[in-house]
């Protein structure tokens, strides 16, 4: 009887071994799926058809001119910092296929939504700085630094 009882308490374990080594393999390869999902969705989210990639870092530009425009292309103004003389009139040109916004982090001007084609448009008077971005992409941000002429 003792053998039996052995060979009934082995049976048991290598089964529950078993069903233990199944339910990891599956996890395994749940785990597998979702990884591979995870990088099939990161390289077509990164994917920019034939748009070459744009240089992440801009050079500060400053204009003595009395109007200057601002390029909002997909995810960014061109140029991000900007100075300029009180009386400077800018306009945002929207290009692009993305809706954007120019919204001060001050509230004191808001261009509302819009898309490629139209323009934007305002005067700093007053000497000042001006820290804005897109409400749509928060990554996409833009000063604008007005200086007195020395």
């Amino acid at each position: 009887m003792a053998g039996k009882t052995k060979r009934r308490k082995q049976r048991t374990r290598s089964r529950q071994r078993w069903r233990t080594s199944r339910m990891l393999l599956w996890a395994g390869l749940g785990l597998l799926a979702v990884l591979i999902a995870a990088l099939g969705f990161l390289a077509f989210v990164g994917a920019d058809d034939d748009e070459p990639r744009r240089r992440v870092r801009q050079e500060p530009v400053v204009s003595e001119d009395g109007a200057v425009t601002v390029d909002v292309i997909d995810n960014d103004y061109e140029p991000r910092d900007l100075t300029v003389r009180p009386g400077t009139e800018i306009t945002w040109r929207f290009e692009g296929d993305l809706p954007h916004t120019v919204t001060d982090f001050g509230e004191a001007f808001d261009s509302g939504v819009l898309e490629e084609g139209d323009n934007y448009v305002l005067t700093f008077r007053d000497a000042g700085e001006w820290d804005y971005y897109c409400t749509l992409h928060h990554a996409m941000q833009g000063v604008i630094r007005v200086v007195p002429a020395e």
